[in-house]
C-alpha cells in the first residue's frame, strides 16, 4: 500500500548532530529521485502541530527525525479531543536521539537503507500500545499527553529536568548518569498515593515510581525489565523510602535491571494507574515535563500503527 509520507524534522535534536545527519540522509534520497515532503520544527511542540496538521493535509504516514521526545511530540500531534485524527495513520521514526531509549527496544535506525523500507512496501507493520496521561499543566489547567515509552515522578524526573537544562554533547550515558548522580543530592521523597486499576497499591514517601510501556529510561537505565509495547498493560515500579545512600547503591541495579527483588521496590502490571500526593509534583513523560501531578494513567492497547525498517524482535 503507497502511504503520503511526511518526515518531521527536529534539527535541534541531540545537540543540533541531527540536523547534519539529516541533511546527509535528504541528500541520499534525492540521489535516488526521491524528493522527501520535509517539515522543520522551530521549538518545543511545533513538532505536535505540524503533525496534526499533515494529518489533516491528507498525510497518512508521519516519520519522526529526531530523539525521543521529538517522537513524543509526533505522537500527540496524532490525537485532538481525546481520538485519533486518522484511525489509519502510520507512525515512524529516523532516531538521533541523545537517550535513544525506544531504540534499544524497537528497529528506529537512521540509516539510508532503513529509511528507504519505510517508504516502501517491505516496512513491518506494528501496533504498539500508547499511553494517556493526565494531569495539569504549567498554567494549572486539566491537561492530557499521550506518550509512548516511559514517565515518571522523583529522583528520574528531577535527572531528566537536569539533562534539558545543560548541554548534551558528552553523549546520553554521561549526561544522564551526571544528572542523575547531582539528582541524588537534592531530590526528596515525595508522599504519595499510588492507585493501580482502582485498588491502592502504596502510600508513603517515594523516592521514584514509573509507568513503563517501555523498558529502558535515562540512556539505558531500565524502567521496567519485563515492559512490552504491545501486551495492553502498562508497568508500574515503585522505589519506595529510599535513603541517598540506599539509592546511589542502587543505581548500578537500574542499569541491569536487577532491583526487583529488593524489598523496598513494588511492581505490578495495570491498564490504569494514579499518583496522588497533597503536595503538585514534577513528572516527565519520555523525556519531556509538560505540566504538574496528580497524574493518572490509562493503557490505550494498540493504538499507534507503526511502520519499522525491521520486524520487532
Amino acid at each position: 500500500m503507497a502511504y503520503k509520507t511526511v518526515f518531521i524534522v527536529n534539527p535541534e535534536s541531540r545537540a543540533g548532530i541531527t540536523d547534519r545527519l539529516w541533511h546527509q540522509r535528504e541528500m541520499a534520497l534525492k540521489k535516488q529521485g526521491i524528493t522527501p515532503e520535509v517539515r522543520i520544527t522551530t521549538g518545543p511542540l511545533h513538532a505536535t502541530r505540524l503533525t496534526a496538521q499533515a494529518l489533516s493535509d491528507g498525510f497518512d504516514h508521519i516519520v519522526s527525525v529526531g530523539g525521543d521526545g521529538t517522537l513524543n511530540e509526533v505522537v500527540n500531534g496524532f490525537f485532538k479531543d481525546g481520538a485519533l485524527i486518522n484511525p489509519e495513520a502510520r507512525l515512524s521514526a529516523v532516531s538521533f536521539a541523545t537517550g535513544g531509549d525506544l531504540a534499544r527496544i524497537l528497529p528506529l535506525q537512521g540509516e539510508p537503507e532503513d529509511i528507504n523500507v519505510l517508504l516502501s512496501d517491505a516496512a513491518h507493520p506494528f501496533k504498539c500500545d500508547v499511553i494517556r496521561a493526565d494531569f495539569t499543566d504549567w498554567n494549572r489547567n486539566p491537561a492530557s499527553r499521550y506518550f509512548i515509552n516511559v514517565s515518571d515522578v522523583g529522583i528520574g524526573c528531577e535527572t531528566v529536568i537536569r539533562v534539558n537544562n545543560k548541554s548534551k554533547a558528552l553523549g546520553g550515558l554521561i549526561s544522564f548518569f551526571s544528572s542523575a548522580m547531582a539528582s541524588l543530592l537534592t531530590a526528596h521523597n515525595i508522599d504519595m498515593e499510588i492507585i493501580a486499576d482502582g485498588e491502592v497499591f502504596f502510600e508513603g514517601p517515594v523516592t521514584m515510581a514509573v509507568i513503563a510501556n517501555g523498558r529502558y529510561f535515562g540512556s539505558g537505565m531500565y524502567a521496567s525489565p519485563t515492559a512490552e509495547l504491545d501486551d495492553g498493560l502498562m508497568d508500574l515500579t515503585v522505589f519506595k523510602d529510599f535513603s541517598r545512600t540506599h539509592m546511589m547503591f542502587s543505581i548500578p541495579k537500574i542499569y541491569n535491571g536487577k532491583y526487583l527483588d529488593n524489598p523496598r521496590v513494588g511492581c505490578c502490571k495495570a491498564k490504569t494507574v494514579e499518583f496522588k500526593s497533597h503536595s503538585p509534583f514534577h513528572f516527565e513523560m519520555d523525556g519531556e515535563t509538560p505540566g504538574l501531578g496528580n497524574v493518572k494513567y490509562q493503557i490505550l492497547p494498540g493504538a499507534m500503527n507503526m511502520l519499522l525498517s525491521q520486524r520487532k524482535q
